[in-house]
């Protein structure tokens, strides 16, 4: 049975979840070997990838990306925070501000798999496929 970067994610997860310092140091190492022991270096990014998710999955961390034109205010960033924190019932909301001007305006929000459209480009984009259909 070939064991995947997400099984091997969530063992990590398991292994140092709750446990004091010097314990998660001796699962760590000993995780490490078997990694490198059953050679699955070269999955180590993804691994680190998934014990990221399910890390946030388990502790009710919510990571989401606000895209806008330019940079926003502190306090809409925190307005946008809360709004996808009751929506997606986070107990913590890690939010990424990036910029991209080709949206001319407004927002979106990605959160998961999902993405909130609020911004100029998407909205005349969907004008032009209703007047256009």
């Amino acid at each position: 049975m070939r064991i995947t970067a997400r099984q091997l994610a969530e063992t990590l997860f398991e292994l140092t979840d709750r446990k004091s310092e010097s314990e998660a140091k001796k699962n760590i190492s000993q995780f490490a070997d078997f990694v490198v022991k059953k050679k699955k270096l070269k999955e180590l990014g993804k691994i680190i990838e998934n014990f990221g998710k399910y890390y946030n999955l388990k502790n009710g961390v919510v990571e989401a990306d606000v895209i806008t034109a330019e940079k926003i205010e502190a306090k809409t960033l925190k307005n946008i925070g809360d709004y996808v924190k009751r929506n997606s019932k986070a107990e913590k909301i890690i939010l990424r501000n990036e910029i991209d001007k080709g949206i001319k305006g407004g927002f979106i929000v990605k959160v998961n798999d999902e993405i909130w459209n609020a911004s100029i480009k998407g909205k005349l984009e969907a004008l032009k496929k209703a007047i256009t259909t």
